[in-house]
């Protein structure tokens, strides 16, 4: 676990929808490699992030996602406000050199790209500028009129594999889909598969064979180091949040967008046909989990056409694992 917070916890992490904390006072927990933190929009309607932990005794404070002025410790009654200001205590009368603005919620860093809010529990550095790490993503994205984008539903894969298992195969420039995927294949013209590399990011693409689900230009799958995924095809766009659970558990998070959401119909077989793709890359992601677990593996060779993408990835890996051992 200390080697992978040194891989996440220096970058900007996706966790949720900032527009699902549409009005003040809204806010949603959650947990990564067990730090709970705390999201709210505040009374002023500013986004901000908390450890969700009480000051007190170290108590989970929230729970869920809800809208609440205030937030109360269930175990002594510690009063914060959704600003992560301390304002109430109990019992604690006749205590000297306390004050009440030096125990407010540890703050953790909090931005926001696309509709997402983004945190990093870093707070020993001075955090990159998301925006302009991701700018000439941004034009792609918007060169693909990916801000017609409405969401619509989100889907939690629980896969019995390593993250990074997940991320090798979707970074793998396209190698696996002629065989895992053939009917995605049908529609590409996979020899126009290309990986483009960037300091942050990489992104795959490929002309279509035009279909309604595809469209007529291209498919685009953006990685965001350490674990977002964007893609965008035809009318439609998903992301995907790769979190890590266990050594050979993760959990990846679908988060789907279109560009008309009175076309229901389209909507639903596209997301039928994206979680029969997700079965195909669970069912190969847990198969090489197994095999990598085995003594017979120790090591493969990188495609040079197509696994640039993938390289990239374990580039950026292994100068983060690098801080681990020094």
């Amino acid at each position: 676990r200390d080697r992978a917070k040194t891989v996440f916890f220096s970058h900007w992490l996706p966790v949720c929808r900032a527009s699902a904390l549409k009005e003040p006072g809204s806010y949603i927990t959650g947990s990564f490699l067990k730090e709970p933190y705390l999201i709210t929009r505040n009374s002023n309607g500013q986004l901000k992030a908390f450890y969700n932990i009480c000051r007190h005794h170290g108590a989970l404070l929230a729970d869920g996602s809800g809208n609440a002025n205030e937030f109360v410790c269930p175990y002594h009654g510690w009063t914060y406000t959704n600003d992560g200001q301390l304002k109430k205590m109990t019992k604690m009368g006749g205590i000297q050199n306390f004050q009440l603005s030096a125990y407010g919620l540890k703050p953790i860093q909090l931005t926001t790209y696309l509709d997402f809010i983004f945190i990093r529990f870093d707070d020993s550095t001075v955090a990159p500028d998301l925006t302009t790490e991701l700018s000439p993503l941004s034009e792609m994205l918007e060169q693909r009129k990916s801000n017609r984008r409405q969401w619509i539903k989100r889907e939690i894969y629980h896969l019995n594999c390593n993250w990074k298992v997940f991320c090798d195969n979707y970074l793998d420039g396209g190698y696996h889909v002629p065989f895992l995927h053939r009917s995605l294949a049908s529609g590409l013209a996979m020899n126009e598969y290309t990986t483009k590399n960037f300091p942050r990011f990489s992104v795959q693409s490929c002309v279509t064979k035009g279909s309604d689900r595809l469209g007529d230009n291209d498919v685009f799958y953006a990685f965001v180091y350490p674990n977002f995924m964007i893609n965008r095809y035809g009318k439609a766009l998903d992301t995907n949040i790769v979190i890590p659970v266990d050594v050979d558990k993760s959990l990846v998070v679908f988060d789907f967008w279109f560009d008309d959401l009175t076309q229901e119909k389209f909507a639903e077989e596209s997301m039928k046909i994206s979680d029969q793709i997700q079965e195909e890359d669970r069912f190969i992601s847990e198969r090489v989990q197994a095999g990598l677990s085995s003594t017979g593996y120790t090591y493969g060779r990188y495609s040079p056409q197509v696994e640039q993408g993938a390289y990239h990835f374990h580039q950026l890996l292994y100068k983060d694992l690098l801080k681990y051992f020094e």
